[in-house]
């Protein structure tokens, strides 16, 4: 099998579909790899680990990002996303400022909702002058209530 895959990556630049089609069952497939490596493996390009967080007995998961960030906020749920309104602040996880700070973005209007899908979302966001961006169901994750830390600056050392 592994001279299988090698010779495909030999003959050409991009194999990913011959590989995956050698997959006989994705769903099981992705199920051991987050079993074997756990989350972080695939959530956290900093150092592949996962952080178990306990606070007031509820737990929490924190994976580190890209310049040491961990994120301990908790992310906004779909019944809070349906009871946004105009001008509320709600903060992006991970994505920060260049002076450090989390990017914050401001709603613009009430939630688009639907009836034959309730799990269904859509709310504008605006941040800046120009910059808006549509909050649906399948991004929840990546915003919170909660203003996340300021991101550390790295210190820089003294030339002698």
């Amino acid at each position: 099998m592994i001279k299988a895959i090698q010779a495909l990556q030999e003959s050409c630049e991009s194999c990913n579909e011959d590989v995956k089609s050698l997959i006989e069952d994705l769903d099981d497939f992705v199920s051991d790899a987050f079993s074997a490596d756990g989350c972080g493996m695939f959530l956290s390009p900093y150092d592949s680990e996962e952080q178990e967080i306990v606070i007031d007995g509820e737990y929490f998961y924190g994976y580190r990002l890209n310049r040491g960030v961990v994120i301990m906020v908790e992310p906004i749920q779909l019944w809070q996303v349906k009871n946004l309104h105009a001008g509320q602040t709600i903060y992006a996880i991970g994505y920060y400022n260049s002076d450090g700070t989390a990017q914050r973005f401001t709603v613009q209007g009430k939630p688009k909702l639907w009836k034959r899908n309730s799990a269904r979302v859509e709310v504008t966001l605006k941040r800046g002058f120009k910059e808006i961006i549509l909050l649906t169901e399948l991004c929840l994750e990546e915003f919170s209530f909660e203003e996340p830390e300021p991101m550390q600056k790295p210190k820089r050392c003294k030339r002698v």
